[in-house]
């Protein structure tokens, strides 16, 4: 009698043996699947930041699940940075005086308006270091050097720069350190300013002060060699009148 009843113990075993390994497989198998999806997930948000990175217009597309809410952040926070920097290239453009920013290797990173038209400079030279674009013995060279190496910004230093021959301008160079959040130096600031026509406005001063200094000089020389040809006048003329000096 308890033979059908162990039959029927040993067929059920096989059945749930059978169910949990089924149900393990099945489960192995939707674990591979969720893996791979995922991965697959992650490499198109790899390859479309890659995307982004060449093309800022491009908004990454949403990923599915969990991930959609990290594209979303993503592509806000790039926005934020495109809004940044419009803005700050805004500024720099709409600016009359000369800005060239460097990195810590001294290569020139952006150039602008400004700085294009007073140097005669084009955006070829990003990439460039500044002793690539300048002589070796300009200021510029020299000030980026010693903000750089020896952490001094310049202050309100007044150069000559001649960017074609005939072209003389007057610049006032200061310089200053860039630093980053996280307080790591990132590179140097080059501000300049063409202050050509203040020094020649103050040189026509200063020659005006010499000329008038000089007109009261020879006023006052006139004055004294007058006072005596005016007594030697008076006599003549009382002279020709016929009355002789006394001896």
């Amino acid at each position: 009698d308890f033979e059908p009843i162990s039959e029927k113990i040993d067929n059920m075993k096989q059945i749930v043996y059978g169910i949990i390994t089924l149900g393990i497989l099945v489960a192995i198998g939707g674990t591979f699947s969720l893996i791979r999806k995922f991965s697959g997930s992650i490499n198109d948000v790899k390859r479309n930041l890659t995307t982004t990175s060449n093309d800022p217009t491009f908004i990454i597309p949403r990923a599915p699940g969990e991930l959609g809410e990290i594209t979303d952040a993503i592509n806000q926070m790039y926005n934020k940075l495109i809004d940044v920097q419009n803005y700050n290239q805004e500024i720099l453009t709409s600016i009359d005086d000369g800005i060239i920013t460097v990195n810590k290797e001294e290569k020139v990173v952006s150039i602008n308006h400004a700085a294009s038209h007073m140097l005669n400079l084009s955006k070829d030279y990003l990439g460039l270091t500044l002793e690539d674009i300048f002589p070796l013995d300009s200021p510029f060279v020299d000030c980026v050097k010693t903000t750089l190496l020896q952490n001094k910004p310049v202050k309100d230093l007044q150069v000559g720069y001649e960017d074609s021959p005939g072209s003389h301008r007057h610049l006032l160079i200061s310089t200053s350190l860039m630093i980053n959040v996280r307080q790591d130096l990132i590179g140097a600031l080059l501000h300049f300013r063409d202050i050509t026509e203040m020094v020649r406005l103050r040189e026509d001063i200063n020659r005006q002060e010499r000329f008038a200094s000089l007109g009261k000089i020879i006023a006052g020389v006139a004055h004294e060699i007058r006072s005596p040809l005016t007594s030697i006048t008076g006599y003549m003329q009382f002279w020709n009148q016929g009355h002789m000096p006394s001896q």
